[in-house]
């Protein structure tokens, strides 16, 4: 018995960099769903997913701190997906990527600004308490006086 040999090349034509981040593929219907970027290059990525995707598809993907990016699925592996970015990343957003990486900043797909600031609330939480009291309180009142008005107290 013989056992055949193939050799496959790593057609990158870039470095990747080891990562774990969380990023957000859209589907053909434009679904969003949670993958997690296992590395990077700049010109693309594997993505850890349960999903089943087509190989040769092209869909977009947000990437915290440098936004929406089309891909190509390219090759199928264990756990993921392979993928070609249309466009290659611009070296500096190659860096903003891995650097927010490291320091593990969550931004939602295709944001590039700071978190907004929390609503302050309109209503004290024990004003509502209180009012909701004072309505009991009245409507005790109000049905004693009618009681007593009516003569049965």
């Amino acid at each position: 018995m013989s056992l055949q040999a193939t050799l496959q090349l790593d057609q990158r034509s870039a470095s990747r960099h080891a990562m774990r981040q969380d990023a957000t593929l859209r589907d053909l219907a434009r679904k969003p769903h949670d993958v997690q970027i296992d590395d990077l290059s700049r010109t693309g990525c594997h993505i850890a997913t349960l999903l089943a995707l087509p190989i040769g598809v092209v869909l977009n993907i947000g990437i915290p701190q440098i936004g929406v990016h089309a891909l190509r699925v390219v090759r199928e592996t264990e756990g993921g997906y392979g993928c070609a970015f249309e466009t290659s990343l611009a070296e500096s957003d190659l860096r903003i990527a891995l650097a927010a990486e490291a320091n593990n900043v969550a931004v939602p797909f295709g944001e590039h600004q700071a978190p907004a600031t929390q609503r302050e609330r309109l209503t004290p939480p024990g004003l509502i308490g209180a009012g909701i009291l004072l309505a009991i309180a009245v409507s005790w009142a109000i049905t004693y006086l009618l009681l007593r008005v009516i003569g049965i107290s």
